[in-house]
């Protein structure tokens, strides 16, 4: 008999109201590449729906989920581009044992390699086929004076060995200027390298390059994916992200912003790299490129790790976010509505109270000081703030509140 009751009382038992933050579902699948597309629209996207908590809930209001609801990538799967022009260098010393033959119209012809920025590296097809008619005013050896600008008229059958162990040929017609520049070179190479300086971290620990010294042999599309990195309201409360990951001529980029959730919401947002907040007054729109297997800052030179966005935190220190927590009061047996209580910090301490009923067919009364207010209905809410003194005060009366209390009342 008792189950029968309780059976027949499930009509009138109102579900709890959702939270104001919900939870992200799983992932989308990554939408198909186009096929035949322009280059602006070679991408593709996933998204992730944000779905109200606690599960079952009714949605009474509006509700949002923290950090990135979509990403874009890039659809260019070709090989990547040297970003940077083609180094030739050949082997030249001080001194040699081996004249290069000279032609009878005053031009040399020697067998050479060359080494792409991509580090692919170029190989002549056949040596004794393969050479390089270098026009000179003379026929003195060049070693007299490695410095300066040669004009070079090239033909040449080339074979580019890749990583994937495939090979492509290629016939080129060039005219090019090469310029011949001392580099710190290995003895057991055959080929001139150029070494580059170790990034060094500056006092704060984040690394620091000088985009100078990355030399032509920079790669620019070797980087692990970066990520959005959300904090979860500790100790920062996340603002809107999105990450848009790109590629052009074969290098990666990334682009961030960082935004409010809600366009009226005014309180500030910032950028955050690799969790340090030490670097403030970042752009909240910034670009990040690949280089040499990191990521890095475009304006800054910063190596990025990760990327947050949050809203700016308020000083703690502030007597305006003390307030006690302890705002609600409890009525008498058999009166109490249920009570939600989602404190946020903006610049002071606020806190939005959701009073609803228990029981079916009732109302419920928000009283302030148990005094009732004509706060009432099937459901309730109302906004108080914490003032500088400690106190807190009704968002529409502007009177000090020392309690509330939810409770239910007949129609």
């Amino acid at each position: 008999m008792i189950v029968l009751f309780l059976v027949l009382l499930l009509p009138f038992v109102k579900p709890m109201p959702c939270n104001t933050e919900g939870e992200w579902g799983p992932w989308s699948e990554w939408t198909t590449c186009p096929q035949g597309s322009s280059a602006m629209m070679n991408f593709r996207t996933r998204i992730r729906t944000c779905e109200p908590r606690p599960t079952g809930c009714v949605v009474e209001g509006l509700y949002s989920c923290r950090g990135t609801y979509s990403e874009v990538t890039d659809c260019d799967l070709k090989p990547p581009v040297a970003p940077f022009p083609l180094t030739i260098t050949s082997d030249i010393t001080d001194h040699t044992e081996e004249s290069p033959a000279v032609d009878a119209d005053g031009t040399t012809e020697i067998p050479h390699s060359s080494v792409m920025a991509t580090g692919y590296v170029t190989t002549a097809a056949a040596q004794q086929e393969s050479t390089a008619r270098i026009s000179t005013a003379s026929t003195d050896p060049m070693n007299e004076d490695t410095t300066g600008t040669t004009e070079t008229d090239m033909r040449t059958q080339t074979t580019v060995v890749m990583n994937e162990d495939t090979t492509e040929t290629a016939e080129t017609d060039l005219r090019t200027k090469t310029t011949f520049e001392p580099i710190e070179t290995s003895a057991a190479s055959e080929f001139s390298t150029t070494r580059l300086p170790e990034p060094e971290p500056d006092s704060s620990g984040t690394t620091v390059i000088d985009s100078d010294s990355l030399g032509t042999t920079a790669t620019c599309d070797d980087c692990p994916e970066l990520n959005v990195r959300l904090f979860g309201d500790k100790p920062y409360e996340d603002g809107a992200s999105v990450l848009n990951r790109y590629s052009e001529e074969g290098c990666k980029f990334v682009q961030f912003f960082c935004r409010p959730f809600e366009q009226i919401d005014e309180r500030p947002v910032q950028t955050v790299f690799n969790n340090n907040l030490t670097f403030t007054d970042l752009p909240l729109n910034v670009q990040i490129s690949c280089k040499n297997g990191r990521w890095y800052d475009e304006l800054l030179n910063i190596a990025v790790e990760s990327l947050s966005c949050i809203y700016r935190p308020s000083d703690l220190n502030r007597s305006c976010v003390k307030c006690k927590r302890e705002l609600c009061a409890t009525p008498m047996k058999g009166q109490e509505g249920s009570t939600y209580m989602d404190f946020h910090i903006d610049q002071c301490l606020s806190v939005d109270v959701f009073c609803q009923p228990i029981k079916g067919n009732l109302y419920v009364d928000l009283l302030e000081d148990y005094k009732s207010v004509e706060i009432t209905g099937t459901t309730v809410n109302h906004t108080f703030t914490c003032t500088d003194n400690m106190e807190w005060m009704d968002t529409i009366s502007q009177q000090i509140v020392g309690n509330v209390t939810c409770l239910m009342r007949d129609g």
